[in-house]
């Protein structure tokens, strides 16, 4: 696959392109998953260069933004975590395209999917990225936490306490 291509000349505009596929419709989001996109993009979550990694987080955003199944592909592959670190540590155009990729999940899970996210931290890196000035990042960020709050409130009888 192109991933296995390190010139970044090929891997930027290929993860551009994929990504503009996974943005489609449910069934042509469930082929790039079913081609096995998901694991090829984790490895470029890897990459030394910040702008590949923004890009994959971008390409995943759009998975996390279907159906649970397709969410639960992203925590299946363990790949939700590396989004969450990143999110945390990255440079901000990756942290950006990280709170997406969180809000997204946050929006199409279910109750088990908010409470990885909550195990995960995901609460955490929404807030760590609070203190910018971008107002439409600021807002999604915002959405991502109130989407685990609505969400956690009741996970297995028991209000959830999450600490940041």
């Amino acid at each position: 696959m192109l991933f296995r291509n390190p010139c970044l000349g090929i891997a930027i505009p290929s993860l551009r392109t994929l990504g503009n596929v996974i943005t489609g419709d449910t069934n042509q989001t469930q082929l790039a998953i079913d081609a096995g996109i998901v694991p090829s993009l984790g490895k470029m979550l890897l990459s030394v260069k910040p702008t590949v990694r923004k890009e994959a987080v971008w390409a995943l955003s759009n998975i996390t933004a279907g159906s649970v199944d397709q969410i639960q592909t992203v925590f299946s592959s363990g790949i939700m975590g590396r989004i969450i670190e990143l999110a945390l540590v990255d440079p901000y155009d990756v942290k950006r395209e990280c709170v997406w990729a969180i809000n997204n999940a946050t929006v199409g899970s279910n109750e088990k999917q908010i409470e990885q996210l909550i195990l995960l931290r995901a609460p955490e890196a929404l807030c760590a990225i609070l203190n910018i000035s971008e107002p439409r990042t600021l807002v999604v960020a915002l959405e991502g936490l109130e989407g685990i709050f609505k969400k956690s409130k009741n996970i297995n009888g028991e209000v959830i306490i999450i600490s940041l």
